[in-house]
């Protein structure tokens, strides 16, 4: 008994110090601007944007590069590039370039009207080609080696374009092609299917990617969505056909300029965002402060140290 009793004050102890650690570990980890680690992607490999210039839509190809639209409001064809991406020893993207020769991936068709681009919609299809929209004149287009075509013209005519996705494995709603738009404050949220498309409201999205659950997440199917109306990336829980929950978001990041492509990095574990004043950026979990690391492994270490005093004495 006497054993017992003493285990049981030195658990005592001992959860306490874990009950000290588990909730700034938790704090650190919570999806709130205090969470999370902010930084500038260096852009300095690319060349300068001209006044009429920003970045648009964003995707990563299976050989880890990453292709940008650099959307031009002067033209009715915008460039895409593939661009070459330099890593930490954490694996986290720190700058990207171009390739040499420093000629453009594809360029692709936006519309027959000057003051077009590429929308934050840029995604690979299985048969490698890939889906596009415009961000005004309302389109879904297809690129491959043999060009591009139009695959949905003027359905969302009367919007402004925003985000393209398929709705990844494991997901609620998992292979539908999702699409975002919105008029002024009023968003929609499209599932294109091969003949209709249905809606539903939801968020002003510029563009938008499904988060996996990891350290960051809070529902088990979770979409971040770049939101002009509010000028943030803001998490949302996602119904059975993969969109946005109303009031479900949690603010990641709040008063940017317009979005215009978000991406997830699954090697370095983090959203590259590009906004519409010429920069690039990515957002992470943050790590834990070794103050609040120590906490968690005192008590670690204690908890040993009894296991090993209380199976030492004897029975």
């Amino acid at each position: 008994m006497r054993i017992w009793a003493n285990g049981m004050r030195r658990s005592a102890t001992l959860a306490a110090a874990i009950a000290l650690a588990v909730p700034l570990l938790h704090a650190d980890t919570a999806v709130v601007g205090a969470g999370l680690n902010l930084f500038q992607i260096s852009t300095s490999a690319l060349p300068t944007l001209t006044a009429n210039q920003y970045y648009g839509g964003m995707a990563l190809d299976t050989t880890g590069r990453l292709l940008l639209s650099v959307n031009d409001y002067s033209n009715t064809a915008q460039p895409i590039f593939a661009l070459t991406v330099s890593r930490d020893a954490s694996g986290r993207i720190i700058s990207v370039g171009l390739p040499s020769p420093a000629d453009p991936y594809a360029v692709v068709p936006t519309g027959t009207q000057l003051g077009l681009g590429v929308g934050g919609g840029l995604i690979y299809n299985s048969d490698g080609s890939l889906l596009y929209d415009t961000d005004a004149q309302g389109s879904i287009r297809t690129y491959s080696s043999a060009g591009s075509t139009v695959a949905n013209e003027d359905i969302f005519a009367s919007q402004t374009m925003g985000g393209l996705q398929y709705v990844p494995a494991g997901f609620t709603g998992a292979g539908l092609l999702k699409a975002s738009a919105y008029s002024g404050s009023t968003g929609g949220w499209y599932t294109i299917l091969p003949n209709t498309t249905t809606s539903t409201a939801g968020p002003t999205a510029d563009a938008f990617v499904y988060a996996p659950a990891d350290g960051l997440a809070v529902y088990a199917n979770s979409v971040l969505v770049a939101d002009f109306q509010t000028a943030s990336l803001t998490l949302y829980g996602v119904d059975a056909q993969g969109n946005p929950i109303p009031d479900s978001g949690v603010p990641w990041y709040s008063g940017i300029p317009p979005n215009s492509g978000v991406v997830y990095d699954a090697h370095g574990h983090e959203y590259l965002f590009t906004l519409t004043d010429g920069t690039m950026w990515a957002l992470e979990e943050q790590a834990p402060e070794p103050a609040t690391l120590f906490p968690l492994a005192a008590a670690i270490a204690g908890l040993a140290l009894l296991r090993r005093r209380v199976t030492a004495r004897p029975r």
